[in-house]
């Protein structure tokens, strides 16, 4: 898990300073708050876009660990689909799925 927030630590910082670059050579910002932060300066963009990557990353694994602990939560969270997702194809029923064309 590690290795995978690293991956996305990493591919943050690469994004921002390869808009960095773009705007360099006159591009532009869609992002009105990613506007804000590099009007403030380089280093505020940097930061902002970073911390914002670093703050979601961390918020959806705290989620992934503790919102579905109990047996069924996932169940509930997802309308039916969290069970399906997690039984492997051969134990699936059509009644799992709400389809007819899976054998």
């Amino acid at each position: 898990m590690a290795g995978l927030a690293i991956f996305v630590l990493v591919t943050s910082v690469l994004d921002a300073l390869l808009t960095l670059l773009h705007l360099q050579n006159g591009g532009t910002e869609v992002n009105p708050f990613m506007q804000l932060a590099i009007l403030e300066g380089t280093g505020v963009f940097l930061a902002w876009k970073t911390w914002v990557t670093g703050l979601s990353g961390a918020f959806l694994d705290a989620v992934r660990r503790h919102a579905f602990r109990r047996p069924g939560d996932l169940n509930r969270a997802t309308g039916g689909v969290g069970e399906v997702l997690r039984s492997p194809p051969e134990r699936r029923s059509r009644a799992d799925t709400g389809s007819d064309l899976m054998p």
